[in-house]
């Protein structure tokens, strides 16, 4: 409404107000993009991926629309506000792209690698060990070592392969489902994928367990296959023992050392309760828990012990 002197009641002329209005409609025409441009930051959080969950975060409003700001009004002043529609669309056309990308590696696109051949080993009726442990304390060295002296089939890395197979996913992801490192880990975990995931894990350990007598690392494996009675020994060492050793073994630094050592624990404990509902390391857990510090061929033969003991 105009004023007795030709302004609005802001206080605009008329000009002035229906520039602000043309200029709003502007600025927010593209606004709903950001809904879904938030969404796909959070779900990129969700599944251990901090570094694209912020730089979509800024994208819109730091590494687009503040040099548009600055560049556009030198075509003309008008063209200032479509700086943030112009951010709005490259953010989501950026965003999406990002997320094609992760789907086609959740997925296994005709562009990721092949997953390495693994097969269930044949075996003979005996016992099934699971190896749980702390990051650096040597679990797999000590595992691989058990194996050959059973003479059974040793499984780690193998077992990633399988997984990937059964499910249908790429092998690359399989792989980090243990070992993601992110604030929202649980709602990474109950992602459709990694359900997806455990449940082919679950399958595979059982039919490795079928075969007959193993040793298997990780993968909760002596709570998914409790049913098969396994013998379950749990792996720890000193704090300096492991930072000794992943130094010497990968020329971490002793502050790396210790930051990988903390953020590996945590994630494999948080990977076995949400697998198993039960606490990693606890005793309770456990057939056998054991320091690797006391040595690696002391601790394979504890373990001979121990299995021969419940035989």
């Amino acid at each position: 409404m105009l004023g007795v002197f030709g302004y609005t009641e802001s206080g605009c002329s008329p000009a002035e107000f229906a520039l602000g209005i043309s200029a709003f409609r502007i600025y927010i025409g593209f606004i709903f993009l950001t809904c879904l441009v938030k969404v796909t930051s959070i779900f990129f959080q969700a599944i251990g991926m901090p570094v694209k969950a912020m730089l979509i975060a800024l994208m819109r409003d730091v590494i687009f629309v503040v040099p548009l700001a600055y560049l556009l009004p030198l075509a003309s002043k008008e063209a200032f506000y479509w700086s943030a529609p112009i951010s709005d669309v490259m953010t989501f056309i950026v965003s999406a792209a990002m997320l094609i990308a992760v789907f086609r590696q959740i997925s296994g696109g005709e562009d990721e690698k092949p997953a390495e051949e693994a097969a269930v080993l044949p075996s003979q009726k005996g016992v099934i060990v699971t190896i749980s442990r702390e990051h650096g304390a040597g679990g797999a060295e000590i595992a691989k070592r058990l194996a050959k002296a059973l003479g059974v089939p040793f499984y780690d890395k193998e077992v990633t392969s399988l997984i990937a197979a059964e499910s249908g996913l790429a092998q690359e992801y399989v792989d980090k489902i243990e070992t993601k490192d992110s604030a929202l880990y649980s709602l990474y975990l109950s992602t459709e994928a990694n359900r997806t995931a455990v449940a082919a894990q679950q399958k595979v350990l059982e039919k490795i367990a079928k075969e007959g007598s193993c040793v298997i690392v990780g993968r909760a494996a002596d709570h998914v296959l409790r049913d098969y009675d396994p013998y379950r020994v749990f792996i720890y060492a000193p704090l300096e023992y492991r930072k000794g050793r992943i130094m010497h073994n990968y020329g971490d630094g002793e502050d790396e050392a210790a930051e990988n050592i903390e953020k590996a624990d945590k994630r494999r404990a948080k990977f076995y309760e949400s697998v198993s509902g039960k606490t990693w390391g606890n005793r309770e857990n456990y057939d056998l828990m054991v320091d690797s510090s006391a040595g690696i061929d002391r601790v394979v033969k504890l373990i001979l012990d121990g299995i021969s003991a419940q035989a």
